[in-house]
């Protein structure tokens, strides 16, 4: 836990953990936000606001939070697990706020510290597609399908870059396996016009391959 040498602050600090532990997430925003308004220093608090605003369901705070803890956590080991938690956090919320480019280098950082952890393997690739680089964001949702291979989603984006490069067969797997997984899921009407879209690029290449055969 954080030693707290500077006076300002401190009350106010010593109130957020309270409220922390008792799960007042409202009043520990309160408090450690009134913290580190009183002394910046108070670098712990951005961690505390992070999970609190987390778990009121404002992942774009919660993000902004953990960001500023990692810009004053200490460069030693001291902080070393709540580094790794931050960076994950801190990415992993930006991307559910659509906040894609700062959600990148967290994110980045977050999948070569663990690569079997397939919720930031998934957003690293949602962020790599809404950031305009496809052929990083199919590598990671293969890696995805590898890690989950019942995550619907990662077979929907998988379907929707092959699709865009005119890869039918490998779209036409993919968004098919989404729609084996889930029929009324909100990309099947999606997945279902690119169907209909692979099926009729692909008659007139049968029918000449059928011509040529005959």
């Amino acid at each position: 836990e954080m030693c707290i040498r500077d006076r300002a602050g401190a009350e106010e600090y010593k109130q957020g953990e309270a409220a922390f532990k008792a799960k007042d997430w409202n009043g520990a925003i309160s408090a450690f936000e009134a913290a580190v308004s009183k002394n910046a220093d108070l670098f712990a608090s951005y961690y505390y606001l992070g999970w609190a605003y987390k778990s009121v369901s404002n992942p774009g705070k919660s993000a902004g939070s953990f960001a500023k803890f990692l810009d004053k956590a200490p460069a030693d080991n001291s902080a070393a697990e709540m580094v790794k938690a931050a960076t994950r956090e801190a990415g992993t919320g930006y991307a559910r706020a659509k906040e894609y480019p700062k959600a990148s280098p967290f994110l980045g950082k977050a999948a070569a510290a663990n690569s079997s952890d397939a919720e930031v393997q998934f957003f690293l690739g949602l962020a790599q597609l809404q950031t305009g680089d496809d052929p990083a964001a199919e590598k990671t949702f293969s890696k995805v399908i590898q890690l989950q291979p019942n995550l619907d989603r990662a077979y929907y984006y998988s379907g929707l870059i092959a699709f865009k490069a005119e890869r039918w067969d490998v779209a036409k797997g993919h968004v098919s396996k989404y729609l084996e997984l889930k029929p009324d899921g909100p990309f099947a009407a999606d997945c279902q016009a690119m169907l209909e879209d692979i099926t009729a690029q692909q008659a007139p290449q049968e029918e000449k391959e059928v011509q040529e055969v005959q």
